[in-house]
């Protein structure tokens, strides 16, 4: 293992073991759990875990200087970081906190995050795997409050019905679909 994976190893299990101690210490507190308890404990466990684990993962891809001599893509001169910036995507993992380094042109006034390029992030601020099943429900259930509250239930996703009429919306223009 890689010195670089190594750490990361090590700060993933530093970030998720409080949850794992959280659940551990449910598990001694409740003696006779029916199984939905047990489901509703692993269900909030995983799911606060997982973000976590993604969060990890995606903010490892900005370290390491990989975007130190960053080409602006127009004029090909040499940007200057501007710092780091944070953005929230929507995901079917959950609600993903994202650090990036934004990098400014000064000769074109151009500015880009290179981490976007990469990850290939959308500008809407959802990723293309909870877009596809956002517009695969849309032409299953035509009502927008539904569907927040199915996204609620079964994917444990808090988007609002009106975000979510937003995005279909947008996205089907996008594609020349018919509205609904």
């Amino acid at each position: 293992m890689s010195y670089k994976n190594n750490i990361l190893k090590k700060q993933l299990l530093k970030r998720i073991m409080p949850t794992i101690n959280e659940l551990v210490l449910w598990c001694e507190k409740t003696e006779t759990p029916s199984f939905d308890q047990i489901e509703n404990a692993v269900l909030y466990s995983s799911l606060k875990m997982r973000v976590a684990v993604a969060e990890m993962i995606l903010n490892a891809q900005n370290l390491g200087g990989k975007f130190l001599n960053t080409s602006c893509p127009d004029c090909g001169e040499l940007m200057h970081s501007k710092g780091q910036k944070t953005k929230i995507v929507h995901s079917q993992i959950g609600d993903v906190t994202v650090r990036r380094s934004y990098y400014y042109c000064k000769d074109c006034k151009r500015g880009f995050y290179p981490l976007d390029e990469q990850l290939e992030l959308s500008g809407c601020g959802w990723s293309e795997r909870l877009i596809e099943e956002t517009l695969w429900l849309s032409k299953n259930v035509s009502n927008f409050e539904l569907m927040e509250e199915i996204m609620n239930r079964i994917g444990g996703l808090t988007i609002s019905d009106s975000t979510i009429w937003r995005q279909v919306t947008k996205l089907k223009n996008e594609a020349n679909l018919p509205p609904y």
